[in-house]
Parts: structure tokens; sequence; C-alpha cells
């Protein structure tokens, strides 16, 4: 669900912060939508790059497996409308 929700924005070409991603309206805590975002990270699927201009800013990013996934996500989903 996180994921989905992120890949909206990043589709939309809006980088996303943590503190972003943390208010995500997914019903969640923002503490337990962070361990997510945690989850995600060791998984592979997502991954974390500094800012530039201030690197204690953080910004959620896909990986190539998170990216894969979203490939496949829309392969499927037009498999399912015709």
């Amino acid at each position: 669900m996180i994921f989905n929700e992120l890949a909206v924005l990043w589709s939309k070409g809006e980088p996303v912060t943590v503190l972003q991603a943390m208010r995500l309206p997914v019903g969640m805590s923002p503490t337990t939508i962070h361990r997510k975002l945690k989850s995600l990270r060791k998984k592979g699927v997502i991954g974390l790059e500094e800012q530039e201009a201030d690197n204690r800013v953080k910004h959620v990013v896909p990986t190539d497996l998170g990216r894969g996934y979203l490939v496949e996500l829309n392969r499927c989903v037009v498999v399912a409308g015709r």
C-alpha cells in the first residue's frame, strides 16, 4: 500500500522525502509507515538518496527491483483490462 502511494507520486515526477512518506494517507501512524519503509529498504525495493543541498534530507526512491515490480504490475493491469 505504501509502495503504491509512493509510485503515484513518483509517476508525477515528485521527489518524496522520508518525512513526506511518513505522512502518506494510508491509514497508518507515521511510526508504522517508517517501520514499513525500513522493511521495503531492507527488501531492496526502495532506496534513500541524500539531498545535495542538505544531507539531513533523504528522498525515497525506487530501486531497480522496485521499478521492475512496477513494470510487472502495470503489465498485469493491462492484461486484466483486456
